[in-house]
């Protein structure tokens, strides 16, 4: 699968520094944002949000809101180690389309169309 553009937020500008330095060994292409993930605007189309436990639940819910304010295409979230799980799986707009085998720390889910 091919992705039209790769964006990473962070927070902290350690992160942002790791982020870049790991897409530099990697090779991959992509840009990386120094930007509070609550306030971060997602871009208006198909998207996939990968996030390993990165908020509190008041963040996440933010977070959730923006990406459903925003998207107009079909949103894939993959969520390693998901703590807030449960406020993805209450969302009227979001269905858990379960993990992949033998990775029970990864949850999916999908938004509706």
């Amino acid at each position: 699968m091919r992705f039209a553009e790769v964006i990473g937020v962070a927070f902290a500008r350690e992160l942002v520094e790791t982020a870049r330095r790991n897409f530099e060994i990697l090779g991959l292409s992509g840009t990386i944002i120094q930007q509070d993930a609550a306030d971060f605007e997602f871009p208006a189309r198909n998207i996939v949000v990968y996030m390993y436990n990165p908020f509190s639940e008041e963040v996440m819910m933010k977070v959730l809101h923006n990406i459903r304010a925003t998207r107009s295409g079909v949103t894939y979230i993959i969520y390693k180690v998901p703590l807030c799980a449960d406020m993805l799986d209450k969302s009227e707009w979001l269905t858990s389309i379960g993990s992949p085998r033998g990775r029970n720390y990864i949850r999916l889910w999908k938004s509706s169309e």
